[in-house]
C-alpha cells in the first residue's frame, strides 16, 4: 500500500508507535504479520495472505520514501538515502492514521555518521526480532531464490558437504 492511500493524521495527533519486525528473509515475517492481522482484526479473520489489513511497509522500500519526502530516491546516492531515512520514517509514522505502525525490516541495525540510529530511537520505536532455525531458512531460500552459480542447488538436502560440488 502506497503512502497516499493512508488518511493523514490530524496535526495534533501523536505519531504512530513504530515496531520494527526484524528478521532475515524467509524467517517467518509474513506469517507473523498474518497472525497479528488475525489477532487485531478478528472481524476479518481468517486474513488472506495477499489481503493483510495491517499493512507493513518494508524499511528498504522506496515508495513511501519518494512519496513522503518528495525526492525521487533514484536520484540519490545510498549514503544520501540512509541520511534521509529517519525523516521519511518519522513522517510515515506521523501520517499513518493508526496508533501502531508495524514495519518489516531485513536491514541490519546501524548508526549514521552523526551517531543517530538509521531506524529511529526513543520511546516511539521498538523492535521485535523474528528468529528461525538457519537450516530451515536455507531450505526456504533454495525454493525461492534463483541460483547464484551453476550447480549450487544440486546438492542433496541433508547430504554431507563432501558429496556436493567443490567451490
Amino acid at each position: 500500500m502506497r503512502t497516499q492511500d493512508r488518511r493523514p493524521a490530524p496535526a495534533s495527533a501523536r505519531p504512530a508507535r513504530t515496531v520494527w519486525l526484524a528478521s532475515y528473509p524467509k524467517s517467518g515475517n509474513t506469517w507473523f504479520r498474518i497472525f497479528i492481522a488475525n489477532l487485531l482484526h478478528p472481524e476479518q479473520a481468517p486474513v488472506a495472505l495477499n489481503d493483510l489489513p495491517e499493512r507493513t511497509p518494508i524499511a528498504s522500500g522506496r515508495g513511501h520514501f519518494d512519496d513522503l519526502l518528495g525526492v525521487p530516491s533514484a536520484l540519490l546516492t545510498q549514503a544520501e538515502i540512509d541520511r534521509l531515512r529517519p525523516a521519511a520514517d518519522a513522517e510515515l509514522a506521523r501520517v499513518w492514521g493508526e496508533p501502531l505502525l508495524l514495519r518489516k525490516a531485513h536491514d541490519g541495525y546501524q548508526r549514521l555518521p552523526d551517531g543517530r540510529s538509521m531506524m529511529g530511537q526513543g520511546p516511539d520505536y521498538a523492535a521485535l526480532y523474528i528468529l528461525r532455525d538457519p537450516w530451515d531458512v536455507a531450505v526456504s531460500m533454495t525454493t525461492r531464490t534463483p541460483p547464484a552459480a551453476p550447480g549450487w542447488r544440486s546438492w542433496p538436502i541433508g547430504a554431507p558437504c563432501s558429496t556436493g560440488p567443490s567451490v
